[in-house]
């Protein structure tokens, strides 16, 4: 059997063959895998794998790799300044009506317009 340099990357032939494989093995047969584009199946299935097996590498590898830097949250102050325009809600009734409304409105006129939309939709 040939005998390869350290560090560098196993000959995917070879490692196929192998009974048991390292971290290292398993890692280029997973390259080859995200290099081929097929799904994990059939890649398995072309190679005389057990997709098991490739699943469990997979897994396995997960575990062992550090994780990636990941750039914490955080909150950006916010000033909120003027409206342009006065704040206004929308109010949707069970017959599908629509309501607008503005700050400032009349209750009991929305109340009003609100019964006979309603009343309007029975």
């Amino acid at each position: 059997m040939a005998s390869r340099k350290a560090g560098s990357a196993p000959d995917l032939r070879a490692v196929l063959k192998k009974g048991r494989w390292t971290s290292s093995d398993a890692r280029a047969v997973l390259a080859a895998h995200r290099g081929s584009g097929l799904s994990l199946t059939a890649f398995a299935r072309q190679r005389g794998l057990q997709v098991q097996r490739l699943i469990l590498w997979r897994k396995r590898l997960a575990i062992l790799r550090p994780t990636e830097a990941v750039a914490p949250q955080r909150f950006v102050p916010v000033v909120v300044t003027s409206r342009s325009e006065p704040a206004a809600i929308e109010v949707v009734l069970r017959g599908g009506h629509r309501v607008h409304v503005r700050d400032g409105f009349d209750a009991a006129v929305l109340a009003r317009v609100i019964e006979v939309l309603e009343h309007k939709a029975c």
